[in-house]
């Protein structure tokens, strides 16, 4: 309610008398109080709010590989690691060489008989490195066949002589055991204890000159031929009286793990970190079996070893995804990549992925 306000009116009363000797004017003023009260006045504002959405737009940019390894078909985007070399370093595979370390890391793996019974692998380095490797071990004859085909180079603890000499014949650079470069671990006993960096097997590559060349093609990678078999497991028969490697397929990962007498095969980094081995792509080439004796003429140890011969033509099999297919495959030289083809008699190719290159002495492969 407003307050009153009291304004004072000024009002003038003029009284007029008459009489016969004169005239007589008396003028009175009174006050007065009017109560007035002020209209007040409500006004209403209305505010409007204005809400400012603001959108944050990410770009994603691609960047494109600069080729793709020959090693696995997978890309590379260093420029520098895609022109160099492969190395080929010989692992053990005996029961006590077990678990072997940095074979995680290989670009592809090469498993190969080398005495009755055992096996042993080939760890590929293209554009990967392990700062922990081993047990290496010795050069074999067979090694020499892929070693030529990919242009790599060995890296070994030595080979008998007649060996080394196919190595020099076939110009294949060979890094071996200097104390420079290669040591023996406190945990475990000859021969299945010398261990080594792949940068220093780089670096004494570097320093004797070999050449540092990207590899050349060795398999048909491409797009898998259609149909596909189921493979949920794969079991590789080496040979009599020799322990089954059976891989089998995790969903979960997309990789085939590797099992052995019931139980899967593990790695062991230099931190005491374990995983189990396995491979996004299994490649099986049944290869002549043969013994290798050292020529007439040889000189040092002359013992004969076993060996795949990869040049000529054969079976192979080939796993990815939980699927699988068999065919055939061809070479003419050891110098030449291999060449598939599927049951029709078609070209076939491989996908890209970490491989598994098993050179099984005979045809015994199951999958289902």
């Amino acid at each position: 309610m407003g307050r009153r306000v009291l304004l004072p009116i000024a009002l003038t009363l003029t009284v007029v008398a008459c009489s016969s000797t004169g005239t007589a004017t008396t003028t009175s003023t009174m006050a007065t109080t009017v109560a007035t009260t002020p209209t007040t006045t409500t006004t209403t504002t209305t505010t409007t709010t204005t809400t400012t959405t603001t959108t944050t737009t990410t770009t994603t940019t691609t960047i494109p590989p600069v080729g793709y390894s020959s090693v696995n078909g997978l890309p590379v985007y260093d420029q520098e690691l895609f022109d160099r070399r492969v190395l080929m370093v010989k692992i053990d595979n005996a029961v006590p060489a077990q678990p072997q370390s940095g074979i995680q890391l290989a670009d592809a793996m090469v498993e190969l008989l080398v005495v009755h019974g055992t096996t042993r692998f080939i760890a590929m380095f293209h554009y990967s490195d392990a700062e922990y490797l081993g047990p290496i071990r010795s050069l074999r004859p067979a090694d020499l066949q892929i070693a030529a085909a990919v242009n790599g180079t060995m890296v070994n603890t030595g080979a008998q002589p007649w060996v080394t000499g196919m190595a020099i014949e076939r110009d294949i650079p060979r890094v071996t055991f200097y104390p420079s470069i290669m040591y023996r671990i406190p945990e475990r006993s000859l021969p299945n204890n010398v261990y080594g960096s792949t940068f220093d097997f780089r670096e004494f590559a570097d320093d004797r000159g070999f050449p540092d060349e990207a590899p050349t093609p060795w398999l048909p990678f491409g797009d898998p031929p259609l149909p596909q078999h189921p493979a949920q497991n794969v079991t590789l028969t080496w040979g009599q009286g020799v322990n089954d490697v059976e891989w089998r397929y995790n969903s979960d990962t997309r990789t085939y793990e590797r099992w052995v007498r019931d139980d899967y095969q593990e790695w062991l980094d230099e931190e005491g970190e374990r995983g189990r081995i396995d491979a996004e792509v299994l490649i099986v080439i049944s290869g002549r079996f043969y013994i290798a004796h050292a020529p007439v003429n040889a000189s040092g140890s002359r013992t004969p070893v076993p060996a795949i011969d990869t040049v000529g033509s054969g079976r192979v099999w080939v796993f990815a995804k939980g699927g699988g297919w068999e065919g055939t495959w061809e070479r003419d030289s050891e110098r030449e990549p291999f060449r598939f083809f599927d049951v029709l008699g078609n070209a076939a190719t491989v996908p890209p992925g970490r491989l598994w290159v098993s050179l099984l002495p005979s045809e015994l492969v199951e999958f289902e």
